[in-house]
């Protein structure tokens, strides 16, 4: 999988927070992940926002670019551009699509080590406060 720590927390965080920006409120954001082949993981994010022309879909991993319908809302326009630098980087692939149903769909594919062990390190528990 991605090769720096983080890499793949900074690759999620991303697109979950561009998803997140643009689904109406109560909307559903899905996220799927599958093994692709025998040495590809694939994260599919789907959201229920106004989703992107194939004009703005070609565009939207450009640096500083932002959608007309993201005007006047956060962000820099380095999102998806650090993305797909972070997933291709690493011999993966990151495309997006129109989602079923409307909004759109982020497809990651990235490369497994077929050979190495499954490990999932669970997250530090943050602090609690007070006591």
């Amino acid at each position: 999988m991605l090769a720096g720590p983080g890499d793949l927390d900074q690759v999620l965080d991303n697109v979950l927070s561009d998803a997140l920006e643009v689904s109406p409120d109560r909307g559903t954001i899905t996220v799927r992940v599958e093994q692709g082949g025998p040495e590809e993981a694939v994260i599919d994010i789907l959201d229920q926002g106004p989703g992107m022309s194939a004009a703005e879909q070609a565009r939207a991993f450009d640096r500083f670019w932002r959608g007309q319908g993201l005007t006047g809302r956060t962000g820099s326009g380095l999102g998806l551009a650090i993305v797909r630098r972070l997933v291709t980087d690493d011999g993966g692939r990151v495309a997006l699509r129109d989602a079923p149903g409307g909004g759109l769909r982020v497809r990651i594919v990235l490369r497994t080590d077929a050979d190495a062990p499954r490990r999932i390190s669970p997250r530090p528990a943050a602090p609690r406060s007070g006591g």
